[in-house]
């Protein structure tokens, strides 16, 4: 049974530890994109950018997951990655995502198990229309991601979390965290 390893949100995702009106203008854009954050990352960073898959794992949901409206039972894809920069092997982004394969093309459920491709650039690729509904950001101590992105496990990391949604139904619920550093520290 699979049961989702992202982090707990805190208690109020949307202001947890999180002074929005602080946090420089990338920062800001960053955490209310509702775009694909790969291709922001290569505009930003002038500098392409690649998935590293950390982990991956297909199972039966341990759990209902309420901002899925998915049951127990239901078959849910872990997926872990990394956001690299190609030349310059910078961490930019740690991505976890709960997908639920089962409400998923099936060309498109093929090509997110077997490449290495961002999700953002296969739902575009396949033309899967998407609404991507944000759902939480807050600001917490790296911790165990700290390795990731070179810090040490107090420095901050910024995260959101969004639901992505197609033909009226969710299908994939995405944390995304980042190093407040690398986008400069307000």
């Amino acid at each position: 049974m699979l049961k989702p390893t992202q982090a707990p949100l805190p208690a109020d995702p949307i202001t947890a530890e999180l002074v929005f009106h602080e946090l420089n203008p990338t920062q800001r854009a960053f955490l209310v994109t509702d775009g694909t954050v790969t291709e922001l990352l290569e505009a930003v960073f002038l500098e392409a950018i690649e998935v590293v898959k950390l982990s991956q794992r297909t199972a039966p949901l341990a759990n209902p997951v309420a901002s899925l409206a998915a049951g127990t039972g239901e078959t849910g894809y872990a997926r872990e990655v990394l956001l690299v920069g190609k030349q310059s092997r910078h961490h930019y982004v740690h991505a976890s995502s709960i997908i639920l394969l089962d409400r998923l093309p099936g060309t498109l459920r093929i090509e997110l198990l077997e490449t290495g491709k961002g999700i953002g650039h296969i739902l575009r690729d396949h033309h899967i229309e998407t609404f991507r509904q944000i759902t939480g950001y807050w600001s917490e101590a790296a911790a165990g991601l700290a390795d990731y992105f070179g810090l040490m496990s107090g420095e901050l990391l910024l995260g959101r979390q969004y639901v992505v949604h197609h033909q009226g139904r969710p299908i994939m619920q995405i944390q995304e965290r980042f190093a407040q550093s690398t986008f400069g520290v307000s």
